[in-house]
């Protein structure tokens, strides 16, 4: 029973740490290869991001309003944002 306890607290937390995005807008931007930079709205270090070939972001240019995630790599590589979406 404890330990069905502890799973619910968890999952009550985690999605408001894991939900949480911040925004910004794309200053770069490789349509064909689908890797661009991002500029944070927060003024903090611009952020590679690479969108693959999703076809929800097939309207993404330069200047285009975003909201991501950051990915700290645990290799030591430069944070990156993910889940890349238009706001």
């Amino acid at each position: 029973m404890r330990l069905l306890a502890s799973l619910l607290l968890i999952a009550t937390v985690l999605p408001a740490v894991a939900d949480e995005r911040d925004s910004g807008r794309v200053i770069a931007y490789r349509e064909q290869n689908g890797v661009g930079t991002i500029r944070p709205d927060d003024g903090g270090k611009d952020l590679f991001f690479a969108s693959g070939r999703d076809p929800k972001l097939r309207s993404l240019r330069i200047g285009s309003c975003v909201t991501y995630r950051i990915h700290n790599d645990e290799h030591g590589r430069p944070p990156r944002a993910v889940d890349v979406a238009i706001c």
